[in-house]
Formats: C-alpha cells, structure tokens, sequence
C-alpha cells in the first residue's frame, strides 16, 4: 500500500514517525510513502490518499 501527500506538513510529519519516502512529483506538491504492514499508519493524524497503485 501506499500513501500519497499534498502538503509538507505531512510529508514531515510521515518522514520523523520513520515512513519511508518513495517518491515525489516534479512539481514537489504530492510524495509517495511505503505504508509497511508494521507502521501503525491507522493513529497518524495526516490527511492522504491510501492506495494500491502507484501511479507516477
């Protein structure tokens, strides 16, 4: 699964709870995480996509 951000506030907050940043667009506006079946992504207050497909 992944997870999908658009804005740097939980691009941060993601990166410092140890997520791992898979990728980012060009524009620097939407970033790509791993959600490791291990990561407890369920308690993080963060506004995202979570999906499937990796898409760019």
């Amino acid at each position: 699964m992944f997870l999908y951000v658009m804005d740097t506030e939980s691009r941060d907050k993601l990166l410092n709870l140890g997520f791992e940043l898979l990728k980012e667009n060009d524009k620097k506006t939407v970033w790509v995480f791993v959600n490791k079946p291990d990561q407890t992504f369920d308690v993080v207050d963060v506004p995202c996509v979570v999906s499937d497909v990796l898409t760019f």
